[in-house]
């Protein structure tokens, strides 16, 4: 039997689910795609990669499946790259980093990743390899530059802890996506923030949620509530807490018949935490404590979520 996490544990699941969605809007992008490569066969009997089966065994994850076909190609110095390339993306389909890293590693040519460079760099930042992901997206941008790379780099730079360097990054994916221009701005915003440039975060926070977008943006007022704190201006920050907390419960909503909401209900117990801060130093003691109780019970609320879903998963 499984041994079911405890509520301390879930507590800092939520915690960190929270901010991943609010740091990586990476994440939410489509990085990925058929898994075909730039050079990916030889002319010859028995010598071409049978490439609808791989992808269609790393798509199911299936990667001893994949292996098995790719395999079947005699390895030669022309197609060596690609044999390994292919290898490495099997591997990572059946969730195995350290395996895909072995084999991209073994890549001569770091132009023969670029086909599938978030991929790539993706397997390399999942065992904390950070600096050759973004030596392999810094290629791939220079090739051809588009949102996602620019968004996954800003993200891999944040895990260094390098968050002036990522700030160009998120302003750039968001030229290249219009249709995420709010996503990338407002992590740029909340990065300028963490360093303590509150007047620029603010500037950048306004920009980002008057920006059309199509993602849920009740984090995002969490982002200038603290802002606003940060120079105490305590009105304002309760005032993005409760437009903030509008949003999240409409998310709620619509997510509830979708069965899945999570990361809005996050967002709403830290904005009920914040916006309690915001009435501590208002005077509203009455609102404070209402707040926290709220805060509170969706906490406890989501926890007993989780820990359903790990029961039933035994």
């Amino acid at each position: 039997m499984k041994n079911l996490p405890c509520r301390n544990s879930l507590r800092i699941h939520s915690c960190r689910a929270f901010f991943l969605a609010l740091w990586s809007p990476a994440l939410l992008l489509v990085v990925s795609g058929p898994v075909d490569a730039k050079g990916g066969t030889e002319p010859g009997a028995g010598s071409e990669f049978d490439m609808p089966r791989i992808q269609y065994w790393t798509n199911k994850h299936q990667s001893a499946e994949a292996l098995r076909i790719i395999d079947k190609v005699p390895v030669t110095a022309k197609n060596a790259n690609t044999v390994h390339l292919l290898r490495g993306l099997a591997f990572r389909s059946g969730r195995d980093p350290e395996g895909a890293v072995a084999e991209f590693d073994q890549v001569t040519n770091l132009d023969d990743l670029l086909a599938k460079a978030g991929l790539v760099a993706g397997s390399y930042s999942q065992v904390e390899r950070y600096d050759k992901a973004i030596e392999i997206l810094d290629r791939a941008i220079a090739s051809n530059a588009n949102a996602d790379l620019y968004a996954l780099r800003g993200e891999y730079k944040c895990a260094q802890g390098r968050f002036a360097e990522a700030i160009p990054d998120y302003k750039k994916a968001a030229l290249k996506d219009s249709d995420r221009q709010r996503a990338y701005l407002c992590v740029g915003g909340e990065l300028l923030r963490r360093q303590g440039k509150v007047k620029e975060a603010l500037s950048l926070l306004d920009v980002g949620l008057k920006a059309p977008d199509r993602s849920s943006d009740g984090k995002y007022y969490l982002c200038r509530a603290m802002c606003y704190g940060q120079i105490n201006d305590w009105p304002l920050a309760e005032q993005s807490c409760s437009i903030g907390l509008k949003i999240a419960d409409n998310a709620i909503a619509k997510a509830a018949r979708a069965r899945h909401g999570s990361v809005e209900e996050i967002a709403k117990s830290q904005l009920l935490l914040e916006r309690a801060k915001c009435y501590d130093h208002l005077g509203k003691k009455n609102l404070a404590a209402l707040d926290r109780e709220a805060h509170l019970k969706l906490s406890a609320a989501t926890e007993d979520d989780l820990l359903g879903a790990a029961e039933k998963s035994r």
